[in-house]
């Protein structure tokens, strides 16, 4: 039922967007290919690399790109850059367009370098900086799976995990979903500011909607059922077990004991290992109501006109805009805010308003970005991308404290030409203390990274 409406939403929506964009035709994609991140690729003697698994935004610059590739290829297919079109014939292009990414879309998630893959390794990418292999079951192309696993986790290591760094561990089950809004993001930032005139809003529905159902589903009745169900299918083979079962149950049970022995969980059913699920069930009425809360709260994601179609909002012939609201879970509660995309006389700048959250207490936090700003270097024309993002988080990341730490994180990503199309950036980074969505570290960190990326029309 929930894909038939998205279906006929899609299809109300693609016919739409001949209006809200101002060339339906002309489009381009942006190739990133993020060759090193330092020192998350090294951390715990190169167990990222061992293992294959990239970091946060490594796994996020591979599937972006396979995204925007996908996107353009599929546009090419119903419309030519070089012939004009009736507004009939738009409108049957962009009916059959948003079909076709739907339904690849779908598919894709299910894939290596797929939202879905991204979701699994950036859990992956918290276990890596706590020293716990794991494998990535989206690497079997698990198409059309309800649950997917990240395999291969050791008891003993989840156990330490969970005493050494309670933050982490309650940001790793809420992982995968900051990776889908990330990636979503990404992917406005990319249409807004470099007027790519994909048709990405196929991906942004298919993973907002896929976060809200999966957060909203962990609070209800049928999770204890599922879970119970799993904990007999996978029976006394601990290499079979995901790391934590339902994500979202898993979060907030951790997040409101931080203090509490990953082996009072108890043993597994089948007697074998820790009983590493959560359940509905397991959870306070205080826990559950939070976690029903979250799930609302996820209708914030759904607040911009980048989903319906719009990716840009011209004011005049030198100001032009976009917004969105935002709600992510956190190591300490939860981080609610807008989104704000912004190009004055060719300055093209985003900044955003976060609202940080634990159990009864709010604090602030606000970033800024200036994107691809050109300088002259000799003969060179270098591009800067200067940021920083200032906040004040719950102290030791603790759901229920009501004092508060000041923090921040600056970063610059600096690019040239080379050749024709290739285009390498270097960036650097320092943070203090706190959670930043897309950066694995929580502790004070200094971080860099290498890459290369290509516009191509």
């Amino acid at each position: 039922m929930s894909k038939i409406l998205l279906i006929s939403l899609v299809f109300v929506f693609s016919n739409s967007s001949i209006y809200a964009q101002n060339d339906s035709v002309k489009t381009k994609f942006i190739v990133d290919i993020p060759l090193l991140d330092l020192p998350a690729n090294l951390d715990n003697n190169g167990l990222a690399f061992k293992q294959f698994s990239p970091s946060m935004q490594q796994s996020l610059g591979f599937t972006k790109s396979f995204s925007e590739t996908q996107q353009y290829y599929t546009k090419r297919i119903f419309f030519n850059p070089n012939k004009s079109y009736s507004i009939g014939r738009k409108i049957l292009g962009e009916t059959g367009l948003a079909a076709t990414n739907f339904i690849l879309d779908f598919i894709i998630s299910g894939t290596p370098f797929g939202t879905g893959w991204t979701h699994e390794e950036w859990h992956r990418a918290v276990l890596n900086k706590n020293n716990a292999g794991s494998y990535n079951n989206m690497n079997t192309f698990p198409i059309g799976q309800g649950l997917v696993s990240v395999s291969n986790v050791l008891d003993k290591d989840l156990e330490r995990f969970k005493k050494s760094n309670n933050p982490d561990f309650v940001r790793m089950s809420a992982a995968g979903i900051e990776a889908q809004f990330e990636h979503i993001k990404a992917l406005q930032k990319d249409n807004f500011f470099y007027e790519l005139n994909l048709s990405s809003q196929v991906s942004y529905w298919l993973n907002t909607l896929n976060a809200m159902g999966y957060l909203r589903l962990t609070s209800t009745i049928g999770a204890d059922d599922f879970t119970k169900e799993l904990e007999k299918k996978e029976g006394t083979d601990i290499s079979k077990r995901d790391f934590t079962g339902l994500d979202f149950t898993a979060w907030i049970y951790d997040l409101s004991r931080p203090n509490e022995a990953y082996a009072e969980r108890g043993k597994h059913v089948s007697g074998v290992g820790f009983r590493r699920y959560r359940i509905p069930s397991d959870l306070t009425t205080e826990e559950l109501g939070y976690l029903k809360k979250m799930g609302k709260l996820q209708i914030l994601n759904f607040v911009s006109p980048h989903m319906f179609f719009i990716n840009s909002i011209k004011l005049n012939q030198n100001l032009r805009f976009n917004f969105g609201l935002f709600h992510y879970l956190t190591s300490f509660g939860y981080d609610a805010g807008s989104n704000f995309f912004v190009e004055h006389k060719h300055n093209k700048i985003f900044f955003a308003f976060h609202n940080y959250r634990n159990l009864n207490n709010s604090f602030y936090g606000i970033e800024t970005q200036l994107i691809d700003k050109a300088y002259k270097v000799g003969n060179k024309t270098v591009l800067l991308s200067p940021s920083i993002h200032l906040w004040t988080q719950p102290k030791n990341q603790e759901f229920r404290t009501a004092d508060a730490i000041f923090g921040g994180k600056v970063e610059i990503l600096a690019s040239t030409k080379l050749g024709k199309i290739w285009q390498p950036y270097i960036s650097v980074s320092a943070k203090t203390k706190g959670w930043v969505a897309g950066d694995v570290y929580q502790d004070s960190n200094f971080s860099g990274r290498l890459g290369i990326r290509t516009f191509i029309k």
